[in-house]
């Protein structure tokens, strides 16, 4: 049996999804660790994989990006900077705890940008693991931090090409650090964002059923649909006797960790949105930890009486709701989709805006801004997704086809055959061989 590492950042929304897929593994036979900084034992606990941490930096490093502190200070810089520092992290010590575990083969999230050059450095075949939107460009595609419709247009390509090159500039001095360190290694130069991808597989939590149409995808795009779909159910207290049997609406912002101006004009209003309504509406207030801000001090009393709780347990709620207002991350999105319940998106940024729209064009729910929401107009689209089949009829589609995509146990096969082969897997290789199992 084979040694597969998996290099992934710590927070759930990465854990979940690669976690997932060395739980197959592991079932399987395989030995299977994750590489990670020390945030993530809690869940790697609980998934019952072993650590082995990534090293703390030295105090006087820990709050900028060695030789590169001035890249803070600079207005937009504040991202770039971590991703730099995340990156000298995987780039200093990764190689050293790959070759601790004897590692085969390595599972790399998808923003772990420098896991590609480490295993490419170690020789080692791997698999990319989207834990947000795949990275690719195409003419007719938007950028996937965009609020972009999807169309053909030559305004649209246009408008696309904008974004892509913007998109581009903000790697640059990620870009830079990364390279040097590959030509240390004796490796090309990554040109793009999308080469921080594996070359042997790539895996895709979406499904076409729920993506814009794709005509340029690379052969070795394999989508799978949700990944963490036997994920065990959030533990967290609830309390279950104060619903009383109205439509539920399940609204959620994901982990909300700052008390912004932005964060407490949305969740008011959600509220006030939902007055009215034949409903109830449970909202969750994202506070994992004591850490998070005192937001039931912060909103006061809210419009409506609606279940206010700090942390809601996600699945069970979403097996009862008719209705999820989301942030739109992707895997709550997924979760809703499993669960068959559509959605009204409010996207805060990231990869969310990208998700949002694709909730709208596929069908399976509406979108309102974060950053400006309109109670009445968000009060009219709640109303719709609430009392209007269709978008429960599609999401039962795209359900359906997520479900039929494989998840984990195909993620695991294409990672084995990577291993076994060393050589790209494409999707069409996938589905002939699933064939000819199925014929004999």
């Amino acid at each position: 049996m084979a040694r597969f590492a998996i290099l992934t950042l710590a927070g759930a929304g990465h854990l979940h999804p690669t976690g997932a897929i060395g739980r197959e593994l592991r079932s399987r036979g395989h030995s299977v660790a994750v590489i990670a900084s020390e945030s993530a034992r809690p869940i790697t606990d609980r998934l019952e994989l072993p650590l082995l941490p990534f090293a703390d930096p030295p105090e006087s490093d820990r709050s900028q990006p060695r030789s590169r502190s001035i890249l803070s200070a600079l207005p937009g810089m504040r991202q770039s900077a971590r991703m730099i520092k995340a990156a000298e992290q995987v780039l200093d010590q990764a190689p050293a705890l790959l070759r601790q575990f004897e590692a085969d083969a390595v599972l790399l999230d998808q923003n772990v940008w420098a896991g590609l050059s480490v295993a490419e450095h170690l020789g080692l075949p791997n698999i990319t693991v989207c834990s947000a939107m795949m990275g690719h460009e195409e003419p007719a595609v938007p950028p996937g931090f965009t609020p972009w419709r999807y169309s053909n247009s030559g305004l649209a390509r246009l408008r696309n090409r904008l974004g892509y090159a913007g998109y581009h500039a903000s790697f640059k001095p990620l870009l830079r650090l990364i390279n040097r360190r590959r030509h240390d290694w004796r490796l090309p130069p990554i040109r793009k964002p999308a080469d921080f991808l594996s070359p042997y597989a790539q895996i895709s939590q979406l499904v076409p059923e729920f993506d814009f149409p794709r005509t340029e995808l690379p052969a070795v795009c394999h989508y799978v649909g949700p990944l963490a779909r036997s994920r065990v159910a959030d533990e967290a207290t609830f309390p279950w006797d104060r619903l009383d049997g109205r439509k539920l609406i399940y609204a959620s912002l994901g982990t909300v960790s700052r008390a912004t101006k932005a964060n407490t004009r949305a969740f008011r209003a959600i509220a006030e949105a939902c007055v009215g309504l034949d409903a109830q509406l449970v909202l969750t207030l994202g506070k994992w930890s004591e850490k998070g801000p005192n937001w039931r001090e912060l909103l006061g009393e809210l419009p409506g009486d609606p279940l206010v709780v700090d942390f809601a347990p996600q699945l069970l709620l979403l097996q009862r709701a008719d209705l999820l207002i989301t942030h739109a991350g992707q895997n709550t999105v997924l979760e809703a989709i499993d669960a068959g319940v559509p959605m009204v998106a409010v996207p805060r940024g990231a990869d969310q805006p990208g998700l949002a729209v694709r909730i709208e064009y596929t069908g399976i729910g509406l979108r309102e801004s974060f950053h400006r929401p309109d109670v009445n107009r968000l009060r009219a689209k709640i109303r719709r997704v609430l009392s209007e089949e269709c978008f429960r009829q599609r999401i039962a589609v795209v359900r359906q086809a997520a479900v039929a995509a494989g998840g984990a146990v195909y993620a695991a096969d294409v990672a084995e055959r990577v291993l076994r082969e060393r050589r790209p897997v494409t999707r069409d290789e996938m589905r002939n061989t699933t064939r000819l199992l199925e014929v004999h």
